[in-house]
């Protein structure tokens, strides 16, 4: 494989171009907090967690989902990495959050704070800062996605300083292997008994953030 030349926390490296910065920087023994990051699964990097900063880089990127390349200078450990990784809002409770535990509890020990049933609503800039308006929420009924869905709290507006602000929207199945249209919903889940994971298709199962957003299992199984 390809090697390319890297500074990474000022140390001149090798790495293999087919990597990410998340696979150098471990083997390297050096820890970069993840929240949605698994190894079994194609990267997204939607959370934000793992977020790392090169030389040239005007914003930071996500080191799960983005390769190595020649020249590039990596910061896994400066102050405002740091800080860019301390807060997260979420406007729904912790119940909700559509991780594992075990992830949440080690992005809370890497320094993560979580603002639950907290929405930005707008954001301004002045003096170099960013200015961060916010709405408290409260859950209501339960949605399409089964999870209850998130009410702003009248007159519960409050504001947060930051000095970067990144944006996580998520993520959505690849539905694209399925041909039967009968099992695919709307919104682009997968129709299946909630009890036992069958669907209409014999020896066909599906579960988890393919099904309802869920907890659960992340994958499609066939027996």
């Amino acid at each position: 494989m390809t090697q390319v030349n890297i500074r990474l926390n000022g140390k001149q490296i090798q790495a293999d171009a087919g990597h990410t910065i998340l696979d150098v920087a471990t083997a390297q023994g050096i820890s970069i907090p993840t929240l949605c990051h698994d190894k079994r699964l194609k990267p997204f990097g939607s959370c934000r967690v793992c977020l790392v900063k090169g030389e040239e880089a005007r914003n930071f990127v996500p080191s799960c989902s983005t390769l190595v390349a020649e020249g590039m200078m990596i910061d896994t450990e400066g102050e405002d990495v740091v800080t860019a990784r301390r807060l997260a809002l979420y406007r729904r409770t912790r119940n909700e959050m559509p991780a594992n535990d075990f992830e949440i509890e080690e992005a809370e020990e890497e320094g993560v704070e979580f603002h639950f049933l907290a929405a930005p609503t707008s954001i301004s800039q002045k003096d170099g800062q960013l200015n961060v308006k916010c709405i408290r929420m409260e859950l209501g009924p339960p949605d399409e996605s089964g999870r209850r869905r998130p009410v702003p709290i009248a007159d519960s507006g409050f504001t947060m300083d930051a000095h970067y602000l990144i944006t996580a929207i998520g993520q959505h199945p690849d539905i694209s292997c399925i041909e039967q249209e009968e099992l695919v919903t709307a919104r682009d889940r997968i129709k299946a008994d909630p009890e036992t994971g069958s669907t209409d298709i014999d020896f066909v199962f599906a579960g988890g953030d393919c099904v309802t957003d869920a907890e659960g299992y992340h994958t499609i199984r066939h027996q």
